[in-house]
């Protein structure tokens, strides 16, 4: 059984470049050939594991799939270029759905651990040198990912009494250090593990989400933060 959360090929393109990228993805695209079924974190992963199997080797005779495999191979051969890269391969998320949805696949929703959001909590250092209303916003920084922040950075800088914590990892996490350090309200804490999110999610006023409803990332998939917001009763 191959399990997957995301296409890690395109995760380190931006860091370790395409040579490195590319020897991942061929691992994987052979290694996926002697599985006997896939577990994807939703319908985009799947469309994504299904387009390294039909641009690589084929599966298995006995693969429990094998019946969308040639529809599969026919339209993600042409959707999905021969590379990586994340603006690329994003179109295999607009796959047709009996290519992403049959009887051998079971979806497991998002879910949060409500026990992880009730009771006492240790609030972070940081909000004892905050005053006013926070702001939590938690992202990736790769790609057209930053896309839209530097416009949100400047509408934050300009409203007195209202500080946005950023919190995040990738590529371009240094870009959006050195952003959020060019002002007082702005301030930026770096990646956050998962056992983490819930204290810092309670701790804030409300968080916030930037989507474009452009890209079919967006538009298909719910980040983590909406359902910790639900779960902590916080605004998003």
């Amino acid at each position: 059984i191959y399990e997957a959360h995301e296409n890690y090929g395109g995760m380190i393109y931006n860091v370790v470049g395409p040579d490195l990228s590319n020897y991942v993805q061929r691992i994987e695209m052979y290694l996926l050939r002697f599985c006997d079924g896939l577990i994807g974190s939703g319908p985009p992963v799947y469309a994504w594991l299904m387009s390294l199997l039909v641009r690589g080797y084929p599966p298995k005779k006995d693969f429990p799939i094998i019946g969308a495999y040639k529809e599969a191979k026919m339209y993600l051969s042409e959707k999905i270029p021969p590379h990586p890269d994340w603006d690329s391969v994003i179109a295999a998320f607009d796959a047709p759905e009996r290519l992403l949805c049959n009887d051998d696949i079971t979806m497991i929703s998002n879910a949060k651990d409500l026990n992880d959001y009730e009771g006492d909590y240790e609030t972070p250092e940081l909000f004892s040198k905050l005053k006013g209303f926070n702001f939590l916003f938690v992202g990736v920084f790769v790609g057209e990912n930053l896309k839209h922040l530097p416009q949100i950075i400047t509408v934050f800088k300009r409203i007195s009494g209202v500080n946005l914590i950023i919190a995040g990892y990738g590529s371009k996490s240094g870009i959006v250090e050195r952003m959020a350090n060019e002002n007082k309200n702005i301030h930026f804490i770096g990646p956050l593990v998962p056992d983490d999110i819930p204290k810092w999610t309670r701790s804030v006023d409300a968080t916030l989400r930037l989507g474009d409803v452009e890209n079919l990332n967006s538009k298909y998939s719910t980040a983590n933060i909406f359902f910790s917001s639900l779960a902590a009763g916080i605004p998003l």
